[in-house]
């Protein structure tokens, strides 16, 4: 694709990402800048070149694609996502990582990027500024701060309509979450939420520690969902709160923890449920993503969200 960046610019972009790719010379920019990695942020920097180019491989960016990164940090995918889409929206909490990126795409003329000091779920709730912003992207792609990577993708999929791609570096164990099956342990509201809305690939399991600077205690996963067909946020946000209810209490059934969060009619909620799943007595962690929008859809009208 083609963007603004001249050809020497694309070279000397190209040997930066090489130097924010090495170990060293990340610890001596930090030391240099004299801040540090906040353990709180999750923060474990990809330092794998192979792994860098797959992530915007896999995100199939053109020449007319805004892109949401989140948790930017040394901005090594910030800078690789500049060089092939139109505009990158990287937002990053860290005061200290907001400052040495802002100097370093200042220093190379990256004008491409908008960088926002912020912390992303706030910007996506309107608690600060920069919503009008992200809600003109169309794809995410991060390596996402460990975290908040489960928030984040939640948040992008209820309030970011526009958003049709999600590509992104989680924790291996996010990725079991959020491709977990009905009945199995890993089987939760992410897994509920993700689901509806999009279709979801593992596209890389179990990477090593090694990958990473510094090394997190965990193994990672590159995951990519597609967005469905569409879902109106405010149908969305109402299933979310429901499943969120349906699974307050996982041991329980489904009935009493729909009894418990919401004021409705016991009689036709039991009805709504053989009617969807075929029996009486089951549990929210039984019933696959689609049985349990459906049966939102049967109470949707007469459910009264307790206080």
């Amino acid at each position: 694709m083609k963007n603004d960046i001249k050809e020497n610019q694309r070279t000397a972009i190209f040997n930066l990402i090489d130097r924010l790719s090495s170990p060293s010379y990340i610890a001596e920019s930090l030391k240099s800048c004299g801040f540090s990695f906040k353990k709180r942020f999750g923060q474990h920097f990809l330092i794998n070149r192979n792994l860098l180019e797959r992530l915007v491989e896999w995100s199939e960016l053109g020449e007319n694609d805004v892109v949401i990164e989140v948790g930017p940090g040394i901005g090594v995918l910030t800078v690789y996502l500049s060089l092939y889409s139109k505009q990158v929206i990287s937002i990053e909490i860290d005061g200290g990582f907001y400052r040495y990126l802002s100097n370093l795409l200042s220093e190379y003329g990256i004008k491409n990027v908008e960088l926002l000091n912020a912390d992303f779920m706030e910007i996506c709730r309107g608690k600060v500024g920069g919503l009008d912003l992200i809600q003109g992207a169309n794809k995410m792609v991060s390596n996402f701060p460990y975290s908040i990577s489960n928030r984040a993708i939640l948040e992008t999929i209820l309030y970011l309509d526009n958003v049709q791609l999600i590509v992104g570096m989680v924790q291996h164990e996010s990725a079991e979450r959020i491709s977990a099956r009905p009945g199995t342990k890993d089987y939760s509201v992410l897994s509920v939420i993700v689901q509806i809305a999009s279709e979801i690939e593992v596209l890389k399991k179990s990477i090593s520690p090694g990958n990473f600077f510094p090394q997190p205690a965990v193994r990672s996963a590159i995951i990519r969902l597609v967005k469905k067909k569409k879902i109106d946020r405010s149908t969305l946000i109402g299933f979310a709160d429901f499943v969120k209810t349906a699974f307050s209490q996982r041991r329980k059934g489904i009935i009493k923890n729909i009894l418990a969060g919401f004021y409705v009619d016991e009689d036709k909620l039991k009805k709504a449920i053989v009617k969807v799943s075929g029996r009486i007595n089951t549990r929210a962690e039984e019933l696959p993503p689609q049985v349990l929008f459906t049966l939102y859809s049967e109470l949707r009208g007469i459910l009264d969200k307790r206080n």
